[in-house]
């Protein structure tokens, strides 16, 4: 993250805490860069099953220039949600939450407080941030997005990071090193030819891509002649 974020120029860094420890990790890790921090926590109605953010933690912190953001999740645990409990049915919402979830559920996170920073005007649609999040405790997944305001759909999700090793960046004609399992979502305009290099020839690059695009993968040592990616 701190590498792709000094190469894009990134000033935010969005990501997602239940206590306020990843923030201040964060802050540390992001220490010799001029970015600004924002933590989102999770909302207020779930403290009670998961617990609230530890207030100490917080106020360090704040004291270090993180700005905190407590509200509505975007995509679960929302009215939506509220209504499915009491009457059944699946919000649309949810549908695109589930979706995000077969990448992992760092992904799902990801956008969704990409979308509450946006709506509390702490980003801009005018500028790429990268976002941080994880699965329950910790941080294992990193996008670089646009955001979008007030349209959802309008997001544009630039380059993934999904656990360790993992990136892939929608540059068209560049190559691109991979570790796992890779997306590319939202291009425009949609790239020629896309190029993985990949550490081992264990790795198997899932992509979604634009319609028309020629993905390709090999071994970043030149060892073996590209290969059809999965689409």
């Amino acid at each position: 993250v701190r590498e792709r974020a000094k190469l894009l120029e990134i000033k935010k860094v969005v990501l997602a805490t239940s206590s306020g420890e990843t923030a201040l990790k964060a802050v540390d890790l992001l220490k010799e860069l001029d970015v600004k921090i924002i933590a989102v926590t999770l909302h207020a109605g779930t403290w009670k099953t998961y617990g609230e953010p530890d207030w100490d933690k917080v106020r360090q912190a704040e004291n270090l220039g993180v700005k905190f953001l407590t509200a509505t999740h975007t995509l679960m645990g929302n009215i939506g949600s509220a209504i499915r409990e009491k009457f059944g049915g699946l919000p649309d919402s949810e549908l695109i939450a589930h979706t995000l979830y077969c990448f992992s559920q760092g992904m799902k996170v990801a956008v969704e407080i990409t979308v509450m920073a946006a709506d509390a005007n702490l980003i801009s649609p005018e500028e790429e941030v990268i976002v941080i999040a994880g699965s329950d405790q910790g941080a294992d997944t990193a996008i670089a997005v646009k955001p979008a305001v007030p349209s959802f759909l309008a997001v544009n999700i630039v380059t993934v990071f999904l656990g360790s090793g993992c990136s892939c960046t929608n540059v068209t004609g560049k190559s691109m090193v991979g570790g796992c399992i890779a997306a590319i979502l939202n291009t425009a305009p949609s790239p020629e030819s896309i190029n993985f290099l990949a550490p081992s020839s264990h790795f198997i690059p899932i992509v979604i891509a634009p319609e028309g695009a020629s993905v390709y993968s090999g071994l970043s040592g030149g060892s073996q002649s590209p290969r059809k990616a999965l689409i």
